[in-house]
């Protein structure tokens, strides 16, 4: 229920702060104190982040043939903006909580951990599938004739653009990237656009039956009085 509730209102609204307020909202029922939820959210999205970005890599690869920053175009101060704030994040988390992650993070840190963080990282690239393969196939009837890999290829980065929380369920961003990477591999702007409404139109949807479905076997599980 928290999984569903977190995922319809990640597709309404804000996704990061829409997912903890809802899931927050459900677990609390269950005595699951809300820096847990945090903590399992931040955890969730910053492995599905690395993932859907690895993979996005490699669609931009396969589309664009290289990736780069223009410098004339500010690439060059993205980077130092980049450095200096895994430099100042890593200096003052270091100087505010080192002796707390050298005592209680670094002695987990084993093979049974490592083989945990891989079972993670596949599981999300199955996640990643299915909605990569109703990319692949909403797109394909509007262009019959484009390759399958081109298809895959740019759905993986508009996938990738529309999950980074920068705007309201992904709306927008998702629309402008799919018409920038799907228009790389010779779709039209229109079937592009298209794609992309459905796509989060579908999105909503799903989600909704999803939620419906696990709050009423949640409402089923909780015993009366």
């Amino acid at each position: 229920a928290a999984v569903g509730a977190g995922s319809l209102a990640g597709a309404m609204f804000f996704q990061l702060a829409a997912q903890l307020m809802a899931r927050g909202v459900v677990m609390r029922r269950g005595n699951v104190q809300f820096g847990a939820v945090v903590m399992v959210t931040l955890y969730e999205r910053i492995v599905a982040a690395l993932v859907s970005g690895l993979i996005a890599v490699f669609g931009a690869l396969h589309i664009f043939g290289r990736i780069y920053l223009d410098q004339a175009a500010g690439g060059g101060q993205l980077i130092k903006i980049a450095c200096g704030l895994i430099a100042a994040i890593g200096v003052g988390g270091w100087l505010g909580f080192g002796p707390l992650v050298e005592q209680n993070i670094l002695p987990l840190l084993s093979r049974q951990v490592v083989l945990r963080m891989l079972r993670i990282a596949g599981l999300t690239v199955l996640v990643q599938l299915p909605m990569m393969s109703v990319y692949v196939a909403i797109a394909h009837e509007f262009s019959p004739a484009m390759p399958i890999v081109d298809l895959a290829a740019a759905s993986a980065v508009v996938m990738f653009a529309a999950s980074v929380p920068i705007s309201l369920a992904g709306w927008g961003v998702r629309e402008l990237s799919a018409v920038v990477a799907l228009g790389a591999v010779g779709m039209s702007t229109s079937g592009a656009l298209a794609t992309a409404i459905i796509i989060g139109a579908g999105s909503l949807l799903a989600m909704g039956v999803i939620f419906a479905i696990s709050f009423e076997g949640k409402q089923r599980d909780v015993p009366a009085g």
